[in-house]
């Protein structure tokens, strides 16, 4: 059995188990697809992938060599060995292509000639095919032509105002159909980093010559040329080209170190004055704190004289090199009582920048005004006649001060004379009647609208005088040079009779008025006198009173026997003179009411009586 088994195994193992030969020779074909298979995943797998190429650079002239590579640092999927060809088009009809063969990395580079004229310029495309791997790649480069200008004299310059400025030369030859447009100057700050753009201008035309343009500086800072960009077209191809130019060294200006910075000035008055009178100009002095070399003036509005001040005008003025200053105020009107003026300063520098407000408190005071002394005219009166008051003037500092009120006290006791007035100076001349004989002081008082008040006065005398009315048979002199003489024959006894009036108290004057009434005779001149009246007939006169002066009172009139022989109280009467009957009123020296003919103090009335004694 176990051999019948094995043979049967035997026949049927030939089936069951081949040899390692036929194993592989079984397989052949599918190995033989493998590759086929692999190389599909690929394409595949490569050909959905559109990686970019490079050129050796972005721009280029008419003429030049353009460089173009590729490679698998990106994922693109060249094959070892494989041959990569490359189409590129452009302007004006240009085709050109190149191949390479990539390397174990997959790198690979080939190069294409442009044309070498203007028909070479705009914009190229360019596509990139590995052959085996079937890898595609596209990209692009222009040509914009040949910069056609030389760039040289790069300057950069500063002013004190560190406004810098940057310049170039351009210089196009004179076959050239290009035009420069716009230049474009990279300005480095050295010192803090960062750049500026400045845009040149140029000299018009095609643009050949000099490009400058300027921007504003910091102080001290570094400032360099980095490049200059410049824009142009030719007269064929009118789209903007753009070439950058750099100087072949370094171009840099270094601006001016910063000055200090400013600081406000400060200001202090200078002893200036604490008050003032109404009227008084005052002087207010300063002094100014700030950098030397400053140059100063007042802000707007100031000098200020305060609430009660008013500035002098051309009165203020500031002396930069000793940095002081000074001004003027005057003070109108000053109050009672005083108030306080606030005087302020302020100054500025040429920043400007303005200084402090410096303030002083000036007290004013109001002036009384100053009364001129008056004067009467005459100075002397008899009572109840008019005299004025003349010179009545005053001034007053204080321009405001008006209304003034003038009043004169006329010292016997009458009603002020008083009025308001708005002028200063001579004031109207004033009359008064005085109806009591003494001595009087009448005072004008002038008070400003404050309440200050001056004042000045004058002295006047008002005599006590008598009138008296000569009766029968005498005509009395009435003081004129027609006067009436009166004649007698002499050594006759002439009766002068007499009634006398008080002129103050207007009131007869009798034996009881307490008054001493005497005669007094003198000689006067009285040649030219022509008028004569004789006394030939007339009552008995009586005893004459010889021994004495004496009137007396009888029958309501005074009554003196005037004996004109050569003797008498009066000594010798002569025929040569014309004299003068006077008569003389006293007051009863012993106030015993008993009439003694005191001469003392006497006061002669009016008018006399002339006598001319006749053979």
């Amino acid at each position: 059995m176990k051999r019948t088994h094995r043979s049967t195994r035997d026949r049927w193992s030939r089936y069951f188990r081949p040899t390692m030969g036929e194993r592989l020779a079984s397989l052949a074909p599918w190995l033989r697809t493998i590759p086929l298979l692999i190389l599909a995943v690929s394409l595949v797998t490569v050909t959905s992938v559109l990686a970019d190429v490079t050129t050796d650079q972005p721009d280029y002239a008419p003429g030049s060599v353009v460089t173009i590579s590729g490679g698998n640092s990106d994922g693109a999927g060249y094959l070892p060995g494989e041959t990569v060809h490359v189409d590129v088009s452009g302007p004006n009809g240009y085709a050109a292509s190149c191949e390479a063969v990539a390397d174990e990395a997959g790198a690979w580079s080939c190069q294409v000639t442009l044309w070498d004229s203007e028909l070479a310029e705009g914009g190229y495309t360019y596509t990139a095919t590995g052959l085996t791997s079937g890898v595609t790649q596209t990209g692009s480069f222009t040509d914009h032509g040949s910069f056609p200008a030389t760039a040289s004299a790069f300057s950069i310059a500063k002013n004190a105002s560190h406004l810098v400025t940057v310049g170039v030369t351009l210089t196009l030859p004179e076959s050239s159909t290009a035009t420069l447009t716009a230049a474009t100057a990279k300005v480095e700050n050295v010192t803090d980093g960062g750049t500026t753009d400045v845009a040149l201008t140029g000299p018009g035309g095609n643009g050949s010559g000099s490009w400058s343009g300027s921007f504003q500086g910091l102080c001290g800072k570094t400032y360099k040329i980095n490049n200059v960009t410049v824009t142009w077209h030719t007269t064929s191809h009118t789209a903007d080209h753009q070439n950058t130019v750099t100087p072949a060294g370094t171009v840099q200006v270094t601006t001016d170190a910063c000055a200090p910075s400013n600081t406000a000035p400060t200001v202090a008055f200078n002893n200036p004055p604490t008050s003032a009178d109404e009227g008084d100009t005052k002087t207010f002095d300063f002094d100014i704190t700030d950098t030397a070399g400053d140059t100063f003036s007042f802000v707007s509005g100031f000098p200020d004289c305060g609430s009660e001040g008013t500035l002098v005008a051309s009165s203020e003025s500031i002396n930069n090199t000793t940095q002081t200053g000074t001004f003027q105020c005057l003070f109108p009107d000053g109050l009672d009582p005083a108030v306080d003026s606030t005087v302020r300063v302020q100054v500025q520098d040429q920043g400007p920048l303005a200084s402090n407000i410096d303030t002083t408190d000036v007290t004013v005071y109001n002036v009384d005004p100053s009364v001129d002394a008056p004067s009467f005219q005459p100075a002397t009166i008899n009572c109840r006649n008019s005299v004025t008051l003349t010179g009545i003037s005053f001034s007053d500092p204080g321009v405001n001060d008006d209304d003034w009120n003038v009043n004169i006290d006329w010292g016997d006791g009458s009603a002020d004379t008083s009025y308001d007035t708005d002028m200063q100076g001579d004031q109207d001349d004033q009359s008064h009647q005085y109806n009591t004989p003494g001595t009087y002081t009448a005072t004008v008082t002038v008070t400003d609208k404050d309440g200050g008040e001056g004042s000045s006065s004058d002295t006047l005398v008002v005599n006590q005088t008598y009138t008296g009315t000569w009766k029968q048979p005498i005509n009395p002199n009435t003081n004129t040079l027609n006067s009436v003489v009166n004649t007698t024959k002499l050594g006759r006894v002439v009766p002068l009779k007499v009634t006398l009036v008080d002129d103050c108290t207007l009131a007869p004057i009798d034996y009881t008025s307490g008054k001493d009434v005497s005669v007094r005779v003198y000689i006067t001149l009285t040649a030219t006198q022509v008028l004569t009246d004789a006394i030939e007939v007339y009552a008995d006169a009586g005893e004459a009173n010889n021994s004495t002066f004496c009137f007396r009172w009888t029958d309501g009139f005074w009554l003196y026997n005037l004996d004109t022989s050569n003797k008498g109280s009066f000594g010798a009467l002569t025929q040569l003179y014309t004299y003068s009957a006077r008569v003389q009123v006293a007051d009863d020296a012993e106030s015993d009411g008993i009439v003694t003919c005191s001469r003392s103090s006497a006061i002669e009335a009016t008018p006399d009586a002339l006598l001319k004694m006749m053979k």
